[in-house]
């Protein structure tokens, strides 16, 4: 009992250093308020559409500019801030999925990143039969801070 108790303490020591890459415990329940913990670094990643406006499909990339970033979490909101449509990862190394109200609402990173900062993360969001302005939301971890709900994007669906 005692060798279990030990490892599961070794495994939540890198979650303690790299705290920034953790994503805050109300996430799911910050609406469209944007919130800063630090002054914004030059560059904040962007989020690139790359998809054709016919498809049900959004491909899209979330890039870090100078430095990179270390942990993300987006989600597509509507003008009231819930989150509408759902992700698919494409990049299994750096991302996965959660549910803050519906399946796959948000992508978020996969695990602290060992290998340095994200560079870039390529993502799809399904709009699942929603209509109309979508923000996509991101909380970000970069050196220096994290930054909570920064719009990225907005489109029309």
């Amino acid at each position: 009992m005692f060798r279990v108790l030990l490892i599961v303490f070794c495994l939540t020591i890198p979650t303690v250093l790299y705290a920034s890459t953790v994503l805050p415990a109300d996430f799911c329940h910050y609406g469209s308020i944007e919130q800063h913990q630090a002054p914004p670094p030059q560059t904040l990643p962007k989020a690139e559409d790359n998809s054709n406006a016919n498809e049900e499909k959004f491909q899209l990339r979330l890039s870090g500019g100078n430095g990179g970033f270390s942990g993300f979490a987006i989600q597509a909101q509507d003008p009231s801030g819930a989150p509408v449509g759902r992700f698919q990862i494409i990049d299994e190394h750096n991302s996965k999925t959660m549910a803050c109200k519906n399946l796959d609402d948000t992508i978020l990173h996969a695990e602290t990143q060992e290998e340095g900062p994200l560079k870039s993360v390529d993502f799809s969001w399904i709009p699942a039969g929603y209509q109309g302005t979508v923000r996509f939301v991101a909380t970000l971890a970069k050196e220096g801070g994290q930054w909570v709900r920064r719009t990225l994007k907005e489109i029309n669906v």
